[in-house]
């Protein structure tokens, strides 16, 4: 019979060197704070139950390498599980997140991380530096948007985002040598190869923007100068501003010619011929810090596109073609 009360198993307690505990497809609403005293556990699996919290005493079981929290009604997880230095493998699939858990940041050696069908909306920017041995990312069925940059640290070998509303994947993602996607049923951007496109696109008004005619502003010049100048990001001299040495810290770099930028860039599309990625071609986003760098990017790749016209051709396009 199904086990809904965790004293019927109280005796599990009193077995100190047990090593791997699983109480799958039960009706446990709650794991007990008494699993402190399975000193050796380095297995728990509790999935497919009734949980809605995780005692924080789990924390205290450091030999853990494996937890199983998929399918049940978790939204959080107790900071105190940080002192799980040895996970490795996470599963939080089929629970109620809408984000993922700031103690997951925690986890430098975790592998393997499960959380499929939640209602996560953001993969948080240095998921991929605090969790450096990260191989497998699960994260189907979410509501994310965005990859973000920093996928470039990564080690990873598979990342599964089906059926999320990502448009479209950062450049980084190519420096990822031998990376498996699964990124169906995702809003990507189609590829407009074809005359038909181009036809379409010819006939429109107005063109393609000049790319030439977005001018810096006097504060991105003065920032870009300014970065360029100080020897070190840390040590900004006292006589600049506090507010603009804050700015100044906040750049970030061109994907081709790696020069700084701040507010002033070039969202560019092009679509790349990935062999481990399960559509063809990937829609990539290349931020670029100057109109040269856009040429010299088109140079290579005839079919370059800037993001907002790229979104309203293709829409016009579409709606054209049901017409």
């Amino acid at each position: 019979s199904n086990i809904d009360d965790w004293s019927v198993i109280k005796e599990v307690n009193e077995l100190v060197q047990l090593k791997n505990l699983c109480l799958v497809s039960n009706w446990l609403k709650f794991i007990p704070d008494d699993i402190q005293h399975l000193v050796a556990l380095q297995a728990l699996d509790v999935s497919n139950n009734f949980l809605l919290e995780i005692t924080p005493k789990l924390g205290t079981l450091q030999h853990i390498t494996e937890l199983n929290l998929i399918t049940n009604r978790l939204t959080s997880l107790p900071n105190e599980l940080k002192n799980l230095r040895n996970l490795k493998v996470l599963g939080l699939s089929g629970n109620h997140f809408t984000e993922i858990p700031s103690v997951v940041l925690e986890f430098g050696q975790l592998e393997v991380l499960w959380m499929n069908y939640n209602s996560i909306t953001a993969i948080p920017n240095d998921l991929f530096t605090r969790v450096p041995n990260l191989r497998r990312l699960s994260l189907g069925y979410n509501r994310i948007r965005e990859v973000p940059t920093s996928i470039r640290e990564a080690k990873l070998e598979k990342v599964i985002l089906r059926k999320n509303k990502i448009p479209y994947w950062p450049v980084e993602i190519l420096d990822i040598k031998g990376l498996t996607l699964e990124t169906d049923s995702n809003p990507l951007l189609l590829y407009p190869k074809g005359q038909k496109f181009k036809t379409f696109c010819s006939l429109q008004d107005p063109s393609p923007p000049n790319f030439a005619n977005r001018i810096p502003t006097l504060t991105e010049l003065c920032s870009r100068y300014l970065m360029h100048s100080l020897e070190s990001i840390v040590a900004c001299p006292l006589s600049i501003p506090s507010d603009l040495q804050k700015r100044i810290k906040s750049f970030q770099r061109c994907s081709r010619c790696n020069q700084i930028y701040y507010s002033t860039f070039y969202n560019v599309i092009t679509f790349e011929k990935l062999l481990t990625v399960d559509v063809f071609p990937l829609p990539v986003l290349r931020r670029l810090c100057s109109s040269s760098c856009f040429r010299k990017v088109l140079e290579q790749n005839p079919e370059a596109y800037l993001l907002e016209w790229l979104e309203e051709m293709l829409e016009s396009y579409w709606s054209y073609g049901k017409k």
